[in-house]
């Protein structure tokens, strides 16, 4: 087991070395300051927000997140969706399974794309040409909607890509 582990480790570090490292972002003074893979807690109008960080428990009791079938888990992501500012998608409100998932679906960060350029006063168009820059496209059987990865986005609106106007 031990060789095995160190060849993956080593195989990974040669063929696919970005991402073996974790993906990490590193600031100006080239200190870590988070990873790709990782979704933030944004509560901006100037960046991408990820899925919700927090369980449905958290709102109902226990047996909320027994089944998809109790009348509480139902009511509380009726509620959930009808306070929602953008009513386009069950998944932009319930959250991932690790509760870390930066990836939402490519069709939620265009809705978000309106918020953002105007509370940054960017040109639309340019928002949308990042979104489809960095879009994981359908890939069967793994995505079955494109995707997008909500930390690269708002790394590239923070000072690497697309600047206010």
């Amino acid at each position: 087991v031990g060789i095995y582990c160190l060849f993956l480790q080593i195989a990974g570090n040669l063929f696919f070395h970005e991402n073996s490292r974790g993906s990490l972002i590193f600031d100006s003074e080239q200190q870590i300051r988070g990873s790709y893979l990782l979704g933030q807690r944004i509560k901006s109008d100037r960046y991408f927000t990820s899925r919700p960080t927090r369980k449905i428990t958290s709102e109902c009791s226990d047996e909320c997140n027994v089944s998809l079938y109790s009348d509480t888990l139902r009511n509380s992501l009726l509620k959930k969706f009808n306070k929602s500012p953008h009513k386009h998608d069950i998944s932009s409100i319930t959250p991932s399974a690790s509760l870390l998932d930066p990836y939402i679906t490519e069709r939620d960060a265009l809705i978000q794309a309106g918020t953002i350029a105007k509370a940054r006063n960017i040109n639309m168009d340019n928002l949308i040409e990042l979104i489809k820059k960095h879009s994981l496209k359908k890939a069967w059987p793994f995505f079955e909607v494109s995707i997008v990865n909500t930390t690269i986005l708002n790394a590239e609106l923070g000072g690497h890509g697309i600047k206010d106007e």
